[in-house]
């Protein structure tokens, strides 16, 4: 670890211990083939497998698919991170304030990393206005460069739900998430903004 992390900035020697801390956490029981982070079950999906599901999905109902992927994802990560500022006080009192609530928006986009996601970097965060979110090797959207996929529309919607999720969570109000920049499309980075729903 100490080679790779030679020449990072502060900030991001930081984020790499949180997650490996994160990862020295997981346990895994092989006599139950059962895999927990955090005391919650997880199961490691290879990207490839994600991406074939969103593209038979995409054939068979057509945009709907990307729909269904956002709102399951939205509503999902929404109920886990209620759950976490419900049941932890300082996550409750935090999300209370602006400053707090930023400070949980931060640690948020720190587990889209932490997941395995890829690099998530808040770029701008306005809670009465639009937030913007980067990420930089997208697990989705790597797949589709890798297998040589052209694609005119963005393909991260399980992203798009997870932050949108997380935002409305910590807002606490209702929030949407466009992804405007795509990897598998050409764009250098995966770009989402999110702005209050319409």
């Amino acid at each position: 670890m100490s080679a790779k992390i030679l020449g990072k900035k502060k900030e991001d020697k930081e984020k790499e211990k949180g997650v490996m801390e994160w990862i020295k956490a997981a346990k895994f029981d092989p006599e139950k083939g059962e895999l927990t982070i955090g005391g919650r079950r997880h199961a490691i999906v290879f990207n490839g497998f994600y991406s074939d599901m969103r593209e038979r999905m995409r054939e068979v109902i057509g945009n709907a698919a990307d729909a269904i992927i956002y709102d399951v994802a939205k509503e999902h990560v929404k109920a886990v991170v209620l759950y976490y500022m419900n049941h932890f006080p300082p996550l409750k009192l935090l999300a209370k304030t602006k400053k707090g609530r930023d400070a949980v928006a931060n640690k948020v986009v720190d587990l889209l990393s932490a997941y395995g996601y890829g690099k998530g970097t808040l770029e701008k965060l306005d809670w009465e206005g639009e937030s913007v979110i980067v990420v930089e090797n997208s697990f989705v959207a790597t797949w589709y460069v890798r297998n040589n996929i052209k694609t005119d529309k963005p393909v991260c919607s399980l992203l798009r739900g997870f932050i949108a999720g997380a935002a409305e969570a910590i807002g606490g109000r209702k929030l949407d998430c466009i992804e405007t920049e795509c990897v598998a499309k050409g764009d250098k980075v995966c770009r989402f903004v999110v702005k209050p729903a319409e």
